[in-house]
């Protein structure tokens, strides 16, 4: 088993999230660990001392460019040795059973191409204290494939050509891999036990945000586009034109409609937890009217994307083939 930890610039984070890997029940000499650095200000190149002999397996693979964390972690996992690739976030701490989890689930459903589990935030207090604009990750269902907590047969990634490194930010590259992997390989399987805890980070500014909501919009052009079949037809998308099929291409204006009426959607999901969970509400509502904000702002990005989408000569496969590096 390998495991594949891309990361830049949160060393305190990923030592976290690698002494919980050394707290694993699963045997040592039956996984590896891959830390595959983005160029981070100061590159992690070895593991502290303190981890030395409890993570003999563990291996550092830098890059001198940043390349964000699809091109990231397609590096780890043409390093991979293992049968099955279990991916982390360097800000999260699995579980002591985690691999075990994952090995487990993986060997009882034959069919199964990958395996995903809970995310969780243990400080979800302090989150919803914390500034308006703090973040987190938490889920409890199937369905999320976030690559904070997934684990795929090694000849799932390389038959599909792992990530599509045309998501040059952290955002949909979870989503399109799964897609690609349960329509040409077999379902994904969701295991409570393969469980990981999500920091709680603190306070961002306007501009990091505002880059954040952009890239995640542009981001979900090009996961439309490529997956038109997986977003709901939506009675209110369908007023602007055409219901969205597989074979039918929407155009820009039905996407930014979409985004809008999503975000929208999304504000006023939180009616039923104004009483109960006020500032949760009220963070969940600020993120909504910014995402709304950021979708008109960043117009002309986003027609970049969709045309360099549609001038692909294929939606549907990656464009990065996974092979060994030299």
């Amino acid at each position: 088993m390998s495991v594949v930890i891309p990361t830049r610039n949160r060393p305190r984070h990923l030592h976290r999230c690698l002494e919980g890997l050394a707290a694993q029940d699963y045997p040592l000499d039956r996984f590896e660990v891959v830390v595959c650095d983005d160029a981070s200000d100061t590159p992690m190149t070895e593991a502290p001392a303190s981890l030395v002999e409890r993570l003999p397996g563990i291996r550092f693979i830098p890059s001198g460019h940043r390349s964000g964390p699809a091109a990231t972690r397609n590096r780890g996992i043409a390093c991979a040795r293992g049968e099955i690739v279990v991916f982390l976030d360097d800000d999260v701490v699995p579980a002591p059973g985690h691999l075990s989890a994952a090995a487990t689930a993986l060997e009882s459903n034959p069919e199964a191409s990958g395996v995903e589990g809970p995310v969780r935030s243990d400080e979800m207090e302090a989150f919803e204290k914390a500034g308006i604009f703090a973040n987190t990750v938490e889920t409890q269902s199937s369905g999320n494939y976030l690559t904070a907590n997934t684990a795929y047969r090694t000849s799932v990634l390389v038959k599909v050509g792992g990530f599509d490194e045309g998501f040059p930010d952290p955002a949909c590259e979870d989503y399109d891999l799964a897609w690609r992997v349960t329509r040409s390989c077999g379902p994904i399987a969701f295991e409570e036990g393969l469980l990981v805890t999500h920091a709680v980070h603190g306070e961002q500014t306007i501009r990091s945000l505002l880059k954040k909501c952009a890239s995640g919009k542009t981001a979900n052009i090009r996961l439309f586009l490529k997956h038109p079949d997986r977003f709901p037809p939506a009675w209110v998308v369908a007023r602007f034109g055409r219901i969205f099929r597989h074979e039918v291409r929407p155009s820009l204006t039905q996407l930014v409609a979409y985004f809008v009426l999503a975000d929208m959607a999304h504000a006023v999901s939180t009616r039923q937890l104004i009483l109960v969970r006020p500032r949760l509400a009220m963070k969940t509502i600020a993120f909504a009217i910014l995402g709304i904000t950021q979708t008109f702002l960043k117009l002309p990005l986003m027609l970049r994307q969709y045309r360099c989408v549609l001038s692909e000569t294929a939606l549907a496969p990656a464009q990065t083939v996974l092979r060994p590096l030299a």
